[in-house]
């Protein structure tokens, strides 16, 4: 099993961390920019498609796929962004209610858990060790 894209993974994240530390306004900039992006890229698509499917009888037959691709990545950028300015919607209620340890811990726990759906996105090695073909 090939450990390299892994390894480029890596480097990529620690250098998106440096830019984020080193230029934290610019990168908030980028940020907003790419969450733009991928939405109007979802609504052209699908806009596209309806047109398509309804005016002209055909259609583009990755659309779907291209849309829940690009919704993903726009889950994974909002979760980031509104953490990172304060603007996401959360349910505290449970955090506020325990000591400020086992806040930090569930805290963490969660910070795991959406590092975890970012990993599961980002690789296929995990469908592979289930014995899924990703060639």
């Amino acid at each position: 099993m090939a450990y390299w894209p892994h390894l480029y993974l890596l480097i990529f994240i620690l250098i998106l961390w440096g830019l984020e530390k080193r230029f934290p306004n610019t990168m908030a900039q980028i940020e907003e920019n790419l969450l733009v992006f991928v939405i109007s890229a979802i609504m052209l698509v699908s806009f596209g498609q309806v047109i398509a499917r309804y005016g002209f009888n055909t259609g583009w037959s990755a659309a779907l796929e291209f849309n829940t691709i690009a919704f993903s990545w726009l889950i994974l950028l909002g979760m980031s962004y509104g953490i990172k300015t304060g603007l996401h919607l959360g349910v505290d209620i449970l955090l506020n209610a325990v000591p400020k340890p086992i806040s930090k811990f569930l805290s963490l726990v969660g910070a795991a858990a959406a590092m975890l759906y970012g990993l599961i996105l980002l690789d296929s090695t995990w469908l592979a060790m289930l014995g899924v073909d990703v060639r």
